[in-house]
């Protein structure tokens, strides 16, 4: 049974009818029940299918370092949603065996905060990461910035990461990891404002393995 615990005039929470009523962030709104789907899915739209559960699987792992990075969509679309359709939109490609995810196409971070020059990454023989960026403050940004860092072996779905690292103004911080024999890192740059208001871009740094 639905309910209108604001009077008539406010939102429908429940089942009315063949209506259900709910809200997402704050907004209220009406949908129609789920309608079970009886005939197999072909060709473009079973392609398609296809891929959303890649962008999913592939995303999955990185959703508390998503949620920073996305912040902008968080009362909109989502952050999640908005960085699972970045990915759809830009970072698919053709490969002999069928569509596959590009990591260096992918973005873990979207926004207008300018990033820093000269961003560099090692790794020491001791497994380490080590980022370097130019630690010159320019306008759009603040001393106390905070670089998000990202290492991810896509293929076991395991990330190291944080999105609160160093300050913009000491110019580096690092990454320890315990690699997997055979496994491939992908690598991430972006930074976090000061007041956590703004988010930059991502930077895709390389893919190491081990």
């Amino acid at each position: 049974m639905g309910k209108i615990p604001e009077g008539i005039v406010g939102p429908v929470y429940g089942r009315v009818a063949h209506v259900i009523g709910s809200s997402r962030n704050g907004v209220a709104y009406l949908k129609g029940p789920y309608k079970k789907q009886r005939k197999p899915s072909l060709g473009a739209e079973a392609a398609n299918q296809t891929k959303f559960k890649m962008a999913h699987l592939w995303l999955q792992p990185l959703l508390k370092f998503i949620r920073v990075g996305y912040l902008i969509y968080k009362k909109s679309s989502g952050a999640y949603n908005a960085a699972k359709s970045n990915l759809l939109l830009n970072a698919f490609e053709d490969g002999p065996d069928g569509a596959f995810i590009n990591p260096a196409k992918v973005k873990v971070s979207v926004g207008s905060l300018p990033l820093p020059n000269d961003i560099k990454i090692e790794l020491t023989e001791d497994n380490v990461f080590n980022f370097f960026w130019d630690p010159s403050i320019m306008e759009g940004t603040h001393r106390d910035d905070q670089v998000m860092l990202l290492v991810y072996d896509a293929e076991s779905k395991f990330a190291y990461g944080t999105p609160t690292g160093q300050f913009r103004h000491t110019g580096s911080d690092n990454m320890p990891i315990h690699p997997e024999k055979g496994a491939t890192y992908h690598t991430y740059i972006a930074f976090n404002s000061a007041d956590r208001t703004k988010q930059s871009d991502s930077v895709y740094l390389g893919a190491f393995s081990f």
